[in-house]
């Protein structure tokens, strides 16, 4: 039987493209590249950025789709690719480069898009240009090990064993607020409306910030919660006048925002 006659006959031919879909939704990658290599009405359907969503939202669930020129499949072929020259250490997939401006060892880092921030147990932090190769800012005003950092587009947290907790602005690398602890900051997340930092005074404080009137400044609550030896704890904190965790006692502190 010849090709004409195959695509005629075939129940391919006569399934919605749904159906197809839904079909070649339970393919392997791999093979679903492979499909479009059978008819030009296979490669159309393999193509559909419904299914190569699909697949990088399951791979890798926090992709940005908008780094790969909004094209779903141009964004799983890559960071498969760049996922199997990790695991497999071929030559020639990355390139590698080298920051120097530290005085002493690096104890932490965190990178967002084109930018890496460094953390140093010289006290310092570094924010770095990868594209460039250069520093952009070096961000003084701890006085122990950095052991903790994490940064966005606007503001960079560090955390360092003088039990201080400090919000830099990304853009201008000032210090906009400080927080303490009674022990060595050893971690911290943040998220547009809240810090989360955890010590060696066996503390996990959340810090609540909301802008007020005096231009950088915030505003915030802290809820501090002690914390046992060995033991995993989850506490609730979408409301911090209310989150109380279970056998626990937590103390509420506000400041005004003059004090921070």
């Amino acid at each position: 039987m010849d090709t004409a006659s195959y695509d005629q006959d075939s129940m391919w031919f006569f399934l919605p493209d749904e159906v197809v879909v839904d079909i070649f939704g339970h393919l392997h990658p791999a093979d679903l590249g492979r499909t479009g290599l059978v008819c030009h009405h296979f490669r159309t359907i393999s193509e559909d950025s419904f299914l190569w969503r699909s697949l990088c939202k399951e791979h890798f669930p926090f992709v940005q789709v908008g780094n790969y020129d909004n094209d779903w499949k141009k964004c799983f072929v890559l960071r498969r690719n760049m996922q199997t020259g990790w695991e497999t250490g071929r030559p020639g997939d990355f390139k590698v480069a080298t920051l120097r401006g530290h005085k002493n060892y690096i104890s932490c880092f965190d990178y967002y898009r084109n930018n890496v921030v460094s953390g140093s147990a010289d006290s310092t932090l570094s924010i770095w240009n990868v594209t460039k190769q250069k520093p952009i800012h070096s961000l003084t005003g701890h006085y122990g090990i950095v052991n903790a950092v994490q940064f966005n587009e606007v503001r960079i947290v560090s955390g360092a064993t003088d039990c201080k907790v400090k919000v830099w602005d990304t853009a201008t690398g000032q210090t906009t607020n400080t927080l303490s602890h009674n022990g060595a900051v050893n971690a911290l997340q943040f998220s547009e409306t809240r810090i989360v930092s955890a010590s060696a005074d066996r503390t996990l404080k959340v810090s609540f910030f909301f802008p007020c009137d005096i231009g950088v400044a915030y505003c915030g609550a802290e809820q501090i919660y002690q914390t046992g030896v060995g033991r995993a704890q989850w506490w609730s904190t979408a409301d911090p006048a209310r989150a109380q965790p279970s056998g626990q006692q937590s103390r509420l502190h506000r400041q005004p925002c003059d004090q921070l």
